[in-house]
Parts: C-alpha cells; structure tokens; sequence
C-alpha cells in the first residue's frame, strides 16, 4: 500500500496524467488522511452508534467483541475487524465504551466510543442549561502545578465527571495507555457523544500530556466560548477531525446549537452524498447561530444530524479514498519515474 503522505511524486504523477485519481486527502489534514483509507475512522464510527449503549452494545460485556464490517474498494473482499470491550462507564445520559482495536487486524487503536442521546428529555436539559456565557461553569485542566481551565456547558461538565471520576473511566483509560504505549487513543461520538467526545479528549490530553489522543466528533454541538475553541486548537491541534455533514450550500444545524458558544476553530464538511471533505475555518456565518424554535433549523436537523446519512456519506468516503489508493498502487511505474525526473533541477 502506498502512502500519499509518503510518495508526493505519485500524487504529481496522476495529475500530469490528467487526473487518473483524485486528490482525495486534500480534504483532510494528517493524520487523517492514513487512518480513513486505514479503517479507523469509519470504525470509531460504527462504535460510537451501532455498538452504542443504546443499539447493539446495551447488554455488551468486558471482554466481548463487536463485528465492524468496513467499506471496500470495488472488487475488493470487505474486512470485518472485532474490537474488544474493554470497559463501560457511565449509563442513560452519558456513556462511554473503551474498545481495544483488532490487533490481528494490526490496528493500534484504543477507541473511547461516547453514545448519542438516549432519552429526547434530554434536549431540554441541554437547552436550559446553557442560554448565555454567564451559564459555562469553570473547569480545571492538567495535573497540579500545569494547571489550565476551560469554561464548559453544565450539562456537559457534569456527565463527564461522573463518567471520569464516579464510574472510572479516568483511572482505567490511564491503565491502558500505560499497558499499550504505541496505540493511539481515538474519542469519537456523534451528537450528543461528539460534544461529550470533544471536551472528553481535550480534559484526558491535559491529563495525560504523553498520551496520543485523536477525536473524530461528527454533528456535535457547541460546549465551550471562544477561548476554549481556541484552547482545544492548541492542545489536540490537527488530532480533532469535527465533523459536520452537509449537502450543497446547507449543514446540520445543531453544529450552530447553543448560539452563545463557540465552534470548534476548523470544521470539515462531510458532504451527504459523495463522501467528499471540505475544511472550513469557523467564522460568524459558519456554522452560525441556530435555534431549536426555528422550522427551517429542524428541518435541515432532521436531513442532516443522524447516525444513518453519517454512516452512509462515512462509507463512501472510506471506498473513495481506498480506490484512490488502488489507483495509486496501480499508476504505471515508468510515469512516475518521468514525473519525478521533471520535478529535478
């Protein structure tokens, strides 16, 4: 298999020759643009909502494995890989799953999966709780003498330290990065769980400033102002893929949801139809402000927020960027010698 990141002439190559494949990473920042064709981000997907608490993992036990079938290219066999369940934390409003990924498989991944809203009461919490700046409660970071804060939702702040002191998930997550050091630590969640998955991986990254923590958040809402965006650029950096899926010139509109805090700095737009990526800086019209009382809000929710358009626009983006690579790997060897022989001095 040949990384794009690796061979920047093959990429020049298929452009001299008309464009054989596509650009495909151009949409994503490194390191993403290994882990989509690589499978782990289309299986933090389908953890965070098909192996949910709320679906197929509900009655799932440490020590169970799920069966996650990715996408392939055409006329290639599909890989089915089997994460394990290491550890449930939380349960109703705010549920964390820790998965080791299928080492057989050779994916180095511990998957921190938060589950999507269970219960619509929830909304309502969600909205009463956070109607201006004046409602974001201060929230410390890092261990004692480093210490930084960010100011979270309250709905936000309080499920996440239950989940990380009460029901354990600081002290067993801290375990396995010391029992696994060359894994990566991925959060993912949709919703409710990529709002929980954001702030989650940027309190565990102060936390464990070694650890190799990435987030994948598709359609989550707005949790921090705009000093904690700005904070949650500098720690994870590149490491936060939010996405937020779109179609034409329209986006979720729970990615503007509550309208009195701040975006994420960088949103990639997830496109519902071709699976193809758009990264785009937040400004005031982007994402915007929206309003749950707002009919046309609603209506681009109902089209744009839910797990099944994520996981299909999520597929195609995954078999797009795996026949890129057939491509790649397929680009006659003697163009790539010329291609490279024109870009010398």
């Amino acid at each position: 298999m040949v990384s794009t990141s690796e061979a920047p002439s093959v990429i020049l190559a298929t452009k001299l020759a008309g464009e054989e494949c596509a650009d495909f990473g151009a949409g994503l920042p490194q390191p993403w643009t290994e882990l989509l064709p690589g499978g782990q981000i289309f299986a933090a997907l389908i953890l965070c909502t098909s192996f949910s608490e709320k679906y197929q993992g509900r009655l799932m036990q440490p020590g169970e494995r799920a069966d996650v079938r990715l996408p392939a290219a055409d006329g290639v066999m599909a890989q089915t890989w089997h994460p394990t369940l290491l550890h449930r934390a939380g349960h109703q409003e705010a549920v964390a799953y820790t998965w080791l990924g299928d080492e057989a498989a050779g994916d180095r991944t511990i998957y921190v999966a938060f589950a999507p809203m269970r219960r619509k009461r929830q909304f309502f919490k969600i909205v009463g709780s956070c109607t201006g700046l004046g409602d974001l409660v201060c929230e410390p970071l890092g261990a004692e003498g480093d210490r930084q804060s960010v100011l979270i939702a309250p709905y936000i702040q309080r499920k996440l330290a239950k989940v990380w002191g009460g029901c354990g998930l600081m002290e067993q997550l801290s375990k396995y990065v010391a029992a696994y050091p060359q894994h990566r630590i991925l959060f993912s969640g949709i919703s409710h769980g990529a709002t929980l998955a954001q702030a989650a991986a940027l309190q565990f990254q102060c936390a464990q400033p070694l650890a190799d923590v990435h987030a994948a958040t598709w359609n989550a809402f707005k949790w921090t102002d705009s000093a904690g965006s700005s904070l949650v650029q500098q720690v994870l950096g590149k490491r936060l893929l939010p996405f937020v899926l779109s179609r034409a010139d329209r986006w979720d509109s729970v990615a503007g949801f509550p309208a009195c805090c701040a975006a994420m700095r960088n949103l990639v737009l997830l496109d519902a139809d071709s699976g193809s990526f758009q990264q785009r800086a937040s400004t005031v019209s982007f994402p915007g402000e929206s309003n749950p009382a707002n009919i046309a809000h609603w209506r681009r929710a109902l089209e744009l927020h839910f797990a099944s358009a994520v996981i299909k626009a999520m597929k195609q983006a995954m078999k797009l960027a795996l026949e890129t690579e057939v491509h790649l790997i397929d680009f006659p060897v003697d163009k790539l010698f010329l291609t490279s022989s024109l870009g010398e001095d």
